[in-house]
């Protein structure tokens, strides 16, 4: 084994418990579904500088229809070469990607960092994971909405967190609005800036528009 390639598998023992008798029809599905995973495809998965990620192709297929297409064996080089050349992302946000993949839920270290919680939510909209999406804006909206109020960093999202996020999102997004009404929490709820410290932020006037006092 090349001893630059890191295996990204789960253990499937946490997912399949094998009954003593023949099984109920779901344990006998799992039980399928387990023994395919095993014997699956691997796809080397390129992401930056580092270790290979080896991934099973059904559970990469699991992720959206990008993947399905993308790896079709007959089509494109990605499918008759078995690898992904991932362009322009995080390698750690990769690593939180497969980690969610084949644990359900994202690692905890990634769950207290707003940032690469922004970048998984963008990463997941550029594949079509809208799963992910919604894990990482649901462990975002719990930070700001649960955190102590006597812990006034854990509450608010850092002004740099914010405007980079807003340049990575598109007009109308889930992710853009939660962002702006971050901004409005900063403004108003903590008095932490002040609306002329966002309108030199982007050309768009999006800032203009959503946060100008009324008159």
């Amino acid at each position: 084994m090349d001893d630059k390639t890191e295996f990204a598998k789960p253990d499937f023992a946490e997912y399949v418990t094998v009954s003593t008798s023949k099984g109920t029809g779901n344990e006998q599905k799992l039980i399928s579904s387990n023994r395919a995973l095993a014997s699956d495809r691997l796809i080397k998965v390129y992401v930056g500088e580092g270790k290979t990620f080896l991934v099973q192709q059904l559970l990469l297929e699991t992720l959206s229809d990008y993947f399905v297409r993308a790896l079709q064996r007959d089509r494109f080089s990605e499918g008759i070469h078995g690898e992904l050349h991932i362009e322009g992302d995080d390698r750690r946000t990769w690593k939180a990607l497969l980690h969610w993949l084949f644990k359900g839920v994202l690692p905890a270290n990634v769950q207290k960092d707003p940032d690469r919680l922004i970048d998984i939510w963008v990463v997941g909209d550029k594949y079509g994971v809208e799963a992910l999406q919604n894990q990482a804006m649901y462990v975002l909206l719990r930070r700001v909405d649960v955190a102590p109020d006597d812990i006034v960093e854990d509450r608010l999202l850092p002004l740099a967190t914010i405007k980079d996020g807003i340049h990575r999102t598109v007009p109308g997004s889930v992710m853009r609005t939660f962002l702006a009404e971050e901004i409005v929490r900063a403004m108003y709820w903590d008095r932490s800036a002040k609306y002329e410290d966002f309108l030199s932020w982007d050309g768009r006037s999006w800032t203009r528009q959503r946060l100008a006092p009324s008159e």
